[in-house]
């Protein structure tokens, strides 16, 4: 058993190449400003998924046929929210493509129905023309979204000859994909962040409707101003919007919020409604109690807002507390910023609380979460 007391300070099988094709854009910032340019790329069976891309050093060019290994650079994929895009993780992008972590690639993904990513395609999630009549959002045959989203990932890392990610990043809604993706791709990630997630609603896909804290953001998005929806979206992902201090938060977030289109929002509420992965996280703890050698995930580190009122801190420390098979009301509180770490075979677990942020901690304080972040890479790389 594996058991790792740490600090922190406070604050699939490989398709052809020529199965894809590649749109490729320069990563850029400006001003500080939230101006990083996505790339395209076409797939099989998902068809257009963007990203966004920052390697390490003065060049953003792949070479081709470049393929992450352990001889080669670490690769970092980065999964956004609900209300978020690949634009969420501007200043994850700019910090980890720092030489200090050289050679790496850094990713952020649009999920399906965000950025330029395609949607999950008709008629699985149906038009909503007559929903629209009736105003109401009835659910269209979502069991198979966990699939499709955790699968997405897995055709976007294909497409860029990716064997196996040194570190995926899943906030909030992609924190569940992550937790899907770690479940059904054992083999393509060596260690999983859960940013400020859970492990869904776990609403029988059979389902009339969907639940109404759910039709309340679609009939919002539906019924207000870009603008006014993702400002109004923003001041709930953060602890105080009203402070000054949390202006410079705010913006961004209401200006990221307000791209979400109905169709990536619906498909997203429909995969929170109906997921549960709490077999999801039991396998993968399996999976290493075992010793498989069907798994190369070894380390996860689950992130938390303590005054995050979207995922609560009690629903995070709930996938903690399956991963390590602790008792509810028995994990430690790793407050101020410590972590806790449980051992379970070679499955080092390990928890950061944010005391003071809301459910937005990689723009809120995006020092303390990118420090939380670069302690576990810079850990996991030294243990390599």
């Amino acid at each position: 058993m594996a058991t790792r007391e740490t600090s922190h300070p406070s604050l699939a099988q490989k398709r052809p190449r020529s199965d894809y094709k590649q749109k490729r854009k320069t990563f850029h910032t400006e001003g500080g400003s939230n101006a990083a340019k996505r790339h395209t790329v076409r797939t099989p069976h998902h068809g257009t998924i963007s990203y966004v891309e920052a390697l390490s050093g003065e060049s953003t060019e792949v070479p081709s046929g470049h393929e992450n290994s352990k001889d080669s650079a670490m690769t970092v994929l980065f999964l956004h929210g609900i209300q978020g895009s690949a634009r969420s993780f501007r200043l994850q992008l700019e910090r980890f493509s720092d030489t200090e972590f050289a050679p790496i690639r850094v990713l952020a993904m649009d999920l399906p129905g965000y950025g330029e990513t395609d949607s999950i395609p008709p008629p699985k999630l149906g038009s909503d023309n007559e929903d629209r009549e009736k105003d109401r959002f009835p659910l269209h045959d979502f069991s198979h979204i966990g699939p499709y989203y955790a699968d997405a990932v897995v055709a976007l890392l294909d497409a860029l000859s990716v064997s196996c990610l040194s570190m995926l990043v899943g906030h909030s809604m992609g924190g569940l994909v992550a937790q899907l993706f770690a479940d059904r791709h054992p083999l393509r990630l060596e260690r999983l962040v859960i940013s400020s997630s859970y492990v869904g609603d776990g609403r029988s896909a059979c389902s009339d409707v969907l639940d109404s804290k759910w039709t309340m953001r679609l009939r919002d998005l539906r019924n207000l101003p870009p603008k006014q929806y993702g400002l109004a979206r923003a001041k709930g992902m953060v602890a105080d919007p009203e402070a000054l201090d949390s202006a410079a938060a705010v913006e961004e977030l209401a200006s990221i919020a307000a791209e979400v289109t109905s169709v990536g929002l619906r498909g997203g509420c429909n995969l929170l409604h109906v997921a549960d992965t709490t077999d999801a996280l039991k396998q993968i703890r399996l999976l290493q109690m075992c010793r498989a050698s069907t798994s190369s995930l070894t380390k996860v580190l689950v992130l938390i807002g303590e005054r995050d009122k979207v995922v609560t801190a009690e629903q995070s420390r709930a996938v903690m507390q399956i991963l390590s098979s602790s008792s509810p009301g028995n994990d430690a509180d790793a407050s101020a910023g410590s972590v806790d770490s449980h051992g379970i075979s070679e499955l080092q677990c390990m928890m950061v609380t944010f005391p003071s942020v809301a459910h937005a901690a990689y723009i809120e304080d995006a020092e303390a979460y990118n420090r939380a972040l670069a302690d576990f890479l810079k850990d996991s790389k030294e243990s390599v």
